[in-house]
């Protein structure tokens, strides 16, 4: 199944890691806590992404960067709490299953992000990024 999801991501332009993602979401029993984790996972990051902007924007930041610094804090470490819930025995709950489903969605949607910054850079204030590197200045 990762293997199919993969190759399918790659045909769309994306990298292979978010097919193996949304595989991972197929296969295993988090899509029966979706609708906890979704909407969970979406409310938190767009309050984390609000409140991390707004004071991004007060410290003088200009919007791009402020969007980017809230986006960096409204994720979660995914193999720290997976560690933490593994050493406490709660992963096999179902407020474990809640907790790994929050966060796969998490890292979906960061995958996105990942992906889709280069492209929305120049309208967040940033540099067109081509793919290149700037050649070094030529010594005279």
């Amino acid at each position: 199944m990762a293997l199919i999801f993969g190759f399918m991501a790659a045909r769309l332009g994306l990298p292979a890691l978010v097919g193996y993602l949304i595989a991972g979401v197929v296969i295993d029993d988090l899509l029966a806590v979706r609708k906890v984790a979704l909407p969970g996972a979406t409310v938190g990051m767009l309050v984390a992404t609000s409140v991390g902007a707004g004071l991004a924007t007060l410290w003088g930041w200009t919007t791009g960067a402020a969007i980017v610094f809230g986006l960096s804090l409204s994720v979660a470490s995914t193999v720290v709490l997976l560690k933490a819930l593994e050493s406490r025995g709660p992963i096999d709950t179902a407020n474990g299953r809640i907790a790994i489903g929050w966060l796969v969605v998490e890292d979906v949607v960061m995958v996105m992000v990942l992906v889709l910054l280069p492209a929305v850079s120049p309208a967040l204030g940033g540099a067109l990024c081509t793919g290149r590197s700037a050649a070094p200045p030529r010594p005279s």
